[in-house]
């Protein structure tokens, strides 16, 4: 099986795509020019489309994954800074950080049609698998955003409003948004509170807190089983594995420095993608490479096994990872 992974490369303007069937060793497939400084991981159609938000450019760009090229631009705003594609593929949601609001963008004609009034500097946001909600880490303000997306379904883009916010805390920044598998619990990294916040999905409300030991919390994946939360803290140059039943952090691993965003592959292994532009300042028996993402099997970092770290090259300033399987392809 066929896995590609997509480096974010904020400063190189690029997308850094590669690819592995084992798990061992990655071939660079392609580098994408996309706009200027991109930011957050990408999202993929069903069909291989996949979209990235263009910090710099006020777009963002549309790739074809099967060919790897950049198809088109679409003008969404501001510093958009995160997105997500709602099941069924016609519409895409972006955070326009700079003009404190989600754009609505149709698939299919490459326009903005709806803008959604949110809190200051929206970020990183969560679709329900039925895609009836989306909830959005409003960074500057310091909720999650609740959006109704009932009205899609019946073609209403108009309708689309925020309906209501969990409050998560004084100055706690919250970034990204992750929905724990096979479950009613939400997870969301905090860059500026030394925790990680869970909320129920059904009842919209904040549920508790994880302690996680310092500040810098960027993003929150999960083992495909959901037993373990796996965030990534960019202040210690950690992943943490959290397990979701008694909420205890069972390991901390240390990766590439200043680590952001985490994806994690159908066989179990971790990507993470390394921002700092320095060498690692955490204490590590391996010598992590700047411009690279960290890979690791979660098998490891879930038990007391000692972990084999991987590395793939990619652009400068890797802010987020996604993986995408292309069937052997």
């Amino acid at each position: 099986m066929a896995v590609h992974i997509y480096s974010t490369d904020t400063d190189d303007g690029t997308l850094t795509v590669s690819r592995t069937s084992d798990g061992k060793s990655f071939e660079q497939q392609a580098k994408i020019r996309v706009g200027n400084a991109p930011r957050g991981a990408v999202k993929f159609t069903q069909d291989g489309r996949g979209y990235v938000c263009n910090c710099a450019g006020d777009t963002i760009s549309e790739i074809n994954s099967h060919n790897n090229v950049e198809v088109s631009r679409i003008s969404v705003g501001p510093a958009p800074r995160g997105l997500a594609i709602v099941p069924g593929d016609r519409w895409a949601l972006v955070s326009v950080s700079g003009g404190d609001y989600i754009a609505v963008v149709d698939l299919e004609t490459r326009e903005t049609v709806h803008r959604v009034s949110v809190g200051r500097d929206p970020r990183h946001m969560a679709v329900t698998p039925d895609g009836n909600v989306a909830f959005v880490a409003i960074w500057g303000s310091h909720y999650v955003s609740v959006l109704d997306l009932m009205p899609l379904k019946d073609g209403e883009v108009q309708s689309i409003s925020e309906v209501s916010r969990i409050e998560i805390g004084d100055e706690a920044h919250p970034y990204s948004v992750g929905l724990q598998p096979n479950s009613d619990v939400g997870w969301v990294a905090n860059t500026r509170a030394a925790y990680v916040s869970r909320f129920s999905v059904s009842e919209r409300r904040l549920i508790n807190a994880v302690e996680v030991g310092s500040i810098g919390s960027r993003a929150v994946a999960f083992t495909s089983d959901g037993d373990f939360a796996l965030v990534t803290v960019e202040n210690t140059s950690e992943l943490l594995a959290v397990s979701t039943g008694d909420l205890q952090i069972t390991r901390r691993v240390p990766v590439g420095p200043g680590p952001r965003g985490v994806a994690v592959d159908s066989a179990d292994r971790a990507y993470i993608a390394v921002f700092e532009r320095g060498p690692a300042s955490n204490e590590s028996s391996f010598s992590f490479t700047r411009n690279s993402l960290t890979v690791v099997n979660l098998s490891e970092i879930t038990t007391s096994e000692e972990v084999r770290y991987r590395e793939i090259p990619v652009g400068a300033g890797s802010c987020s990872v996604s993986v995408l399987d292309l069937g052997g392809s």
